[in-house]
Parts: C-alpha cells; sequence; structure tokens
C-alpha cells in the first residue's frame, strides 16, 4: 500500500541541534498553523468512484484530507486535481477539468507568480466533473463556477485504511507550504504526524 513520506528521499535537512532560534521560532509557528490550513471530509455519493468512494458505513466512504489555498499556503489548483467546492446546496467534491484565471493588473501574469498570491486575489472560473459520468451532477448541468467557491485541494485519502494514497503528488504539497513550512517539516515532525499515522494503518 502507498507511503505517506515527506521527505524520505529528500537531502537531509539541518539537524535540529544546530538550527538557529529564528529558525525553530519560524519552524514552529508553522507547525502551529498546519491544522488551520487542513480541511477533511467524508465522501458521499458515487459520482467519484472508482478514484473515491462514498457509502453509508464508516468504512465504505473515503476520507479524504484536503489543503486549503490561502495566505500561508501557495496552491493554485490545477487541471486534474480533486477539489472540494461550496455552493447553494452544500459540498461538492469534484476533479478539476479546467480552471480559467482573469490575469491580475497588478501581477505579473506568470503562472509562478500566480502561485504566490492568495486564491481569494486570484479571480476566475472553475469547469468540474465527477469522475463517475453517469452519476454526477456537474458543469455540464449548472456550467461554469466562481473559483472562490474552491474550498480545498484534495491530497490524500487517509481513510480507510487499505485505500489510503496520496491524491497529489507530493512535492505539490511541500512546495505549497511556505518556505517556513517546508522547514518546519524537516526539523519539526509534529505537523505531519496524522499523516503519516494514516500511513501506518495501511501496512
Amino acid at each position: 500500500m502507498p507511503c505517506f513520506e515527506f521527505a524520505a528521499r529528500r537531502p537531509r535537512a539541518q539537524s535540529p541541534g544546530s538550527a538557529s532560534p529564528s529558525d525553530w521560532l519560524k519552524s514552529c509557528v508553522a507547525a502551529l498553523r498546519l491544522p488551520w490550513t487542513l480541511e477533511c471530509f467524508h465522501l458521499q455519493g458515487r459520482s467519484m468512484m472508482p478514484t473515491l468512494r462514498g457509502g453509508p458505513g464508516l468504512c465504505d466512504s473515503d476520507l479524504v484530507v484536503g489543503l486549503r489555498p490561502g495566505r500561508s499556503v501557495h496552491l493554485v489548483p490545477q487541471t486534474g486535481d480533486i477539489v472540494l467546492l461550496v455552493d447553494e446546496s452544500g459540498r461538492m467534491v469534484k476533479r478539476l477539468k479546467n480552471i480559467v484565471f482573469e490575469a491580475p493588473t497588478v501581477f505579473a501574469k506568470h503562472h509562478d507568480d500566480w502561485a504566490l498570491q492568495p486564491l481569494s486575489s486570484l479571480r476566475g472560473w472553475c469547469w468540474v466533473e465527477g469522475d463517475n459520468a453517469m452519476l454526477s451532477e456537474d458543469s455540464r448541468i449548472f456550467g461554469w463556477l466562481p473559483s472562490h467557491r474552491l474550498e480545498a485541494v484534495a491530497i490524500a485519502v487517509v481513510w480507510p485504511p487499505w485505500r489510503s494514497t496520496w491524491l497529489l503528488e507530493p512535492h505539490r504539497v511541500r512546495d505549497a507550504l511556505s518556505p517556513e513550512g517546508v522547514r518546519s517539516l524537516c526539523c519539526c515532525r509534529m505537523p505531519v504526524q496524522l499523516l503519516r499515522r494514516a500511513a501506518e494503518w495501511a501496512h
């Protein structure tokens, strides 16, 4: 089964004992901030099968962890990502088929520069569809959705353990965090313990 490892194949980071006080302070701030950037949600319905499963029982429904884009999470959703959206009827989980941003006049019009801006400052439109087209109500019915309704990008299934898997490339999760957040993943293991424990269940 898949294993959740953020830094297993990356060069060994600076040892905690040699970190400066400012590095430790930044790491602690990032560690405390990380839980507020995560979103957990149970799947309902069958519109995302076979990628994600929803059902009535505790082990019939996938528990998905999502990452909320914001000022401290530099994550711009990309085509192919699974996203959590909110509309008048509530929440829904779909695959992002297309996203079109209105280029801000005050920002450079390059994708890498957009990634440095909070999603709330990037106005755009999303086209979303379910993986199970026959059972999905999506943009083919209600059309384009404004990007401010995109609440989180799904990064992993953490329950049930035998279905745990990454939904987003781990390097994008690392890159989405600020430099302080990346440093905290190397120096302070606390922020990733919940994801790592979920991975241990799969063994």
